[in-house]
């Protein structure tokens, strides 16, 4: 998990989160894990989920991973029921061996 970027942002209450690396994504809301994935072979990532976000209303949230061709970054777009929210590059940090 110490080569994971992250992501975050705030929607209708929601602390929507975006955790991604070199090995896997995740999706988290209200800082619960509501999807996560694995990277390897794959170069886009879509992870979903649904949650209530103001009283009785209940949003679609997605997030979508684009892995860079050289494996140190991503493309980290999330949506909120079909709306963009946020976009973002992320650089996986470097790990000393």
């Amino acid at each position: 998990m110490d080569k994971m970027g992250r992501v975050e942002t705030q929607y209708r209450g929601a602390s929507l989160v975006v955790e991604a690396g070199p090995d896997e994504a995740a999706l988290f809301i209200n800082g619960i894990r509501r999807a996560q994935a694995s990277t390897a072979g794959r170069e886009v990532i879509r992870m979903n989920s649904s949650v209530q976000t103001d009283y009785e209303w209940h949003e679609f949230i997605e997030a979508v991973v684009t892995l860079g061709s050289d494996g140190r970054g991503c493309d980290v777009v999330i949506s909120a029921s079909n709306t963009e929210v946020v976009t973002a590059t992320l650089s996986f940090p470097e790990i000393a061996s």
